[in-house]
């Protein structure tokens, strides 16, 4: 897929014919990458003989012709074997359980997320996906902040007792059902609380230092770097049995690690009863549970290519700031961590994680938070990663939502054409996308965006899957969205703050923006099968212009259906000329024909008669001249393309 859709994009940008060293390098790529499979055999016969030919335009057109062939016919085979692919359709409404203020009277949360409710949040973003966060019990030590402690920081997958308990949480998830929705819950693979079931039982499975026994609590802190928490086990493995021990353990650290997550404990996965916990808790909710969904926390911080460097250059580092026998005891770690690791071979644990519960569910989804290696999680089962930031940018994986909170039209379009690739292929996992989520640093999308919102708002959500956070179908900022005093808030980062009681309120509204909001979720629902049959381009200006656009496009018989966006994500009213050149035409991606006529509606622009203004193009001006688009600032079109025949 990727070979073929770099070959085909380039060709569309115009790249010369290729040469004879070209030629001769292409085959030698394709034959490495079908070569391990004893199935490609034939398409392998093919391309050696055609390999042989001259590298004619003639012969090229061939070799494009033979590999769309293969492509459509793995991406055919992988929808039918896949059953969780319906999630790449999917629209995932998340529900804050704490502040999600629509509890009935005399239920519990999950009894009142009955038929009504479910009701009434399809109709308000057309969803098919409830992610429930804050579900399972907190840890009680160094519990953070007075609103009830971080919802990652969980003792295990145990349902809070508070909410209704788990027998109300499989009534939600049957009734769920019925009305056809799927349902989803955190995995959070990376850390635990320091009161944990995993704690209480395995110690072992975290990463910890184990001070000579005789010393004071005081004495094993003194002689550590500040990173530890303190713990008595009788649960400690020496000589086969179980005993009592004083350890040491870790706390997890950030990406850039200036600060650690102090009430929590960090997993240790050179360790198989560390691997298998996961594993089985992760296969639990799904098999028994009916959990339909998995959204694995900070899912990157425990790949292979992360975590065992990462995890070795800060134990390396705290050894040689440690003093007396907490030096000789980080060499002890260290030595037993990269020796365990060298027995699990390398195995990603997340394959683990994704592919035992599948066996048990195999419609089951995992999706991943994710702020690199986004390759690494695709490798390993990954459904979808989040589509935030910029993971290898030398890849193309440019991230949508810093793209499009940095109004940088250039990048937005970057963005976008990382998006295109990724809904059209099939063997790696989706770009999940979103103008805001509960994390920290994206704060409230109508604060956060703005007059852009509706820029924002059209280009990111059109395109599943999709999240939406609770609240934000209101259109309102923070302060009116939540109830609670925020300015005792140090977490109002995130759109609704963990660390202070606040609940949302549902009384507040903005009908413009909440109207728009629905709408374009209203369409992302409508325009999912587009992708599912055909392609995204994204249209190429012909000069600087901070307007981005991109089609979405698909055939079906004799009948083309055409989606176009397009927003300006600056102050002023902006426009541009912009070229089709797909290069997945033969996917079903836009491009004009010559004898055809093209309607543009306007569903984002009313006439007096509350009908879209219509536009008519010829194909060939469309195809020779492009389409010239013109918008005030922050303002944006979504245009339905109808073909016809010229007269």
């Amino acid at each position: 897929e990727g070979f073929l859709y770099s070959k085909l994009e380039l060709q569309s940008e115009g790249a010369a014919e290729l040469d004879p060293a070209q030629w001769e390098d292409y085959f030698r790529y394709l034959d490495a990458l079908l070569r391990p499979f004893a199935w490609t055999a034939a398409l392998r016969r093919e391309l050696a003989a055609l390999k042989d030919s001259a590298a004619s335009p003639e012969d090229n057109r061939s070799l494009d012709a033979r590999l769309i062939a293969a492509v459509r016919d793995l991406q055919a085979q992988l929808r039918a074997a896949d059953a969780a692919n319906w999630f790449r359709g999917s629209g995932v409404y998340m529900i804050l359980a704490r502040a999600y203020n629509r509890t009935r009277l005399g239920r519990s949360f999950f009894d009142s997320l009955d038929e009504a409710e479910l009701k009434r949040i399809r109709e308000a973003t057309s969803a098919d996906v409830i992610w429930l966060l804050d579900i399972f019990e907190i840890g009680e030590v160094r519990r953070w902040g007075t609103g009830g402690g971080s919802p990652y920081a969980i003792k295990g997958y145990k349902i809070k007792s508070e909410l209704g308990g788990e027998e109300a949480f499989r009534r939600f998830v049957r009734r769920a059902h019925a009305a056809g929705f799927k349902i989803g819950v955190d995995e959070i693979p990376n850390h635990v609380s320091l009161d944990s079931d995993l704690v209480k039982a395995y110690p072992e499975a975290l990463i910890h230092l184990v001070p000579p026994q005789h010393l004071s609590k005081d004495e094993m802190l003194a002689q550590a770097p500040p990173f530890f928490y303190f713990l008595e086990t009788d649960r400690y493995p020496e000589n086969g049995r179980r005993v009592r021990k004083k350890i040491l353990v870790h706390y997890p650290r950030t990406g850039n690690g200036d600060e650690s997550w102090i009430d929590m404990a960090q997993r240790d996965y050179s360790q198989p009863v560390a691997r298998g916990w996961e594993v089985a808790e992760a296969t639990r909710l799904v098999s028994d549970l009916g959990v339909d969904v998995l959204r694995r926390d900070m899912a990157y911080y425990i790949t292979n290519a992360y975590y065992y460097d990462t995890w070795l250059k800060y134990l390396r580092q705290e050894r040689d700031r440690a003093r007396g026998w907490a030096r000789a005891e980080y060499e002890r770690f260290i030595a037993g961590f990269q020796e365990r690791r060298g027995k699990v071979q390398d195995r990603e644990i997340l394959e683990d994680a994704t592919y035992v519960p599948k066996r048990a569910k195999p419609a089951a989804a995992m999706f991943d938070e994710a702020y690199g290696f986004e390759t690494d999680l695709s490798a390993a089962g990954s459904d979808g990663v989040y589509n935030k930031n910029d993971h290898d940018a030398a890849l193309g994986q440019i991230g949508l939502y810093d793209a499009l909170a940095s109004r940088d039209a250039a990048r937005i379009r970057a963005a976008l054409k990382n998006v295109a690739f990724r809904a059209w292929q099939r063997g790696g996992s989706a770009a999940v996308n979103f103008i805001g989520t509960h994390d920290g640093g994206e704060g409230n999308p109508v604060d956060k965006f703005g007059r852009f919102l509706k820029a924002a708002a059209l280009t990111a959500l059109l395109l599943r899957p999709v999240l939406i956070y609770n609240g934000l179908e209101q259109g309102v900022g923070q302060r009116d969205n939540l109830i609670g005093h925020l300015d005792a808030s140090t977490d109002r980062q995130k759109a609704i703050p963990f660390d202070i009681p606040v609940s949302i309120n549902w009384e507040k509204s903005n009908p413009a923006a909440a109207g728009f909001l629905k709408f374009v979720l209203a369409k992302s629902a409508e325009y999912r099968g587009l992708f599912e049959r055909g392609a995204m381009d994204v249209l190429e200006p012909s000069d600087a212009t901070p307007l981005a656009a991109y089609s979405v496009s698909a055939v079906s018989g004799r009948t083309r259906r055409t989606v176009l966006a397009a927003a300006n994500f600056s102050e002023w009213r902006s426009g541009g000329a912009f070229s089709f050149r797909t290069g997945l035409a033969a996917f079903g991606a836009f491009r004009p024909e010559p004898d055809k006529n093209y309607i543009l509606r306007d569903l984002a622009d009313l006439g007096p008669d509350g009908g879209p203004r219509t536009y008519s193009y010829s194909g060939r001006d469309l195809a020779e001249k492009g389409l010239y688009l013109e918008l005030d600032g922050g303002g944006v079109h979504l245009f339905e393309i109808e073909e016809a025949a010229r007269r």
